[in-house]
């Protein structure tokens, strides 16, 4: 695990479209940072609004959440 890296970071967007949590997603969470996925398939033990963010794989979306991101994780 690159703990260095997750601790330099406010959140991570993990952009797979395959039905998994992803490594660096559980890593991430690990360090106590919010990730990003799209809304395809299983996320567990990911929770929208919990501990990440769950959204549909539309540009929109992720630009409503990243700006939402930079106002409150500042």
């Amino acid at each position: 695990m690159n703990e260095p890296f997750y601790n330099s970071v406010d959140v991570i967007f993990n952009p797979v479209i395959h039905d998994a949590i992803t490594r660096v997603t559980l890593e991430a969470m690990s360090c106590g940072k919010p990730a990003i996925m799209y809304d395809i398939g299983e996320r567990y033990p990911m929770k929208n609004n919990e501990n990440g963010y769950v959204i549909k794989p539309h540009l929109d979306d992720l630009l409503s959440l990243l700006n939402y991101c930079a106002v409150c994780l500042v």
